[in-house]
């Protein structure tokens, strides 16, 4: 028996354990918006990624219901979460003169190097730029600013998963499910 635990196929019926990841990428968005952001650009990993595709689903939804365009050069696509690259695209895009004034960033090592991109070119986060990471890992609380980020549960979804599996290992016969668990906005400093 399989259970998949945060990634899992979209096209094939079988047991998983995940976030709605589109949602988290949503609320992150709209909590941005409320903030009064009007020019948000996203950090994002690349589109092989269910969680890519949906975190950035999350993030057009949110502009289209606030009214706000989607700018292509404020989308930053980065191939695999590596803080150098990101640091690298990111300080270009906040080199210009029409740069962003808020980041949402599909993980913690991004938020982290927008931050400090941010920092490098003398922006002051949040006053001058807003961020906010996905994953709430140890590092989001190690920054200066410390980051807003997106919690997971990671040990409900991994205890979930093993659940469904050991009853899939009695009971072979139990059908597949399916499970998004919701996440949490931890607000911090690189927010207003």
């Amino acid at each position: 028996p399989i259970v998949m635990c945060c990634e899992y196929p979209e096209n094939q019926d079988c047991s998983y354990v995940s976030i709605d990841d589109v949602t988290a990428a949503y609320r992150a968005v709209n909590y941005l918006i409320s903030l009064g952001c009007r020019k948000i650009g996203f950090v994002n990993c690349s589109q092989k990624y269910k969680y890519a595709r949906h975190r950035r689903d999350g993030y057009l939804k949110a502009l289209e219901q606030g009214g706000l365009r989607f700018n292509p050069e404020w989308y930053i696509s980065i191939p695999s979460i590596d803080y150098t690259l990101a640091y690298s695209a990111i300080l270009q895009a906040l080199n210009s003169d029409t740069h962003p004034d808020a980041f949402f960033t599909c993980s913690d090592v991004f938020a982290a190097a927008t931050i400090n991109a941010a920092q490098n070119l003398g922006l002051r986060v949040p006053e001058d730029l807003c961020v906010i990471g996905v994953d709430n890992v140890e590092a989001s609380r190690m920054t200066n600013p410390t980051i807003t980020t997106i919690s997971q549960p990671g040990f409900q979804m991994g205890q979930q998963a093993c659940s469904i599996l050991v009853e899939k290992i009695n009971t072979p016969e139990t059908p597949h499910r399916q499970i998004l668990l919701s996440t949490e906005l931890i607000i911090r400093e690189s927010t207003r």
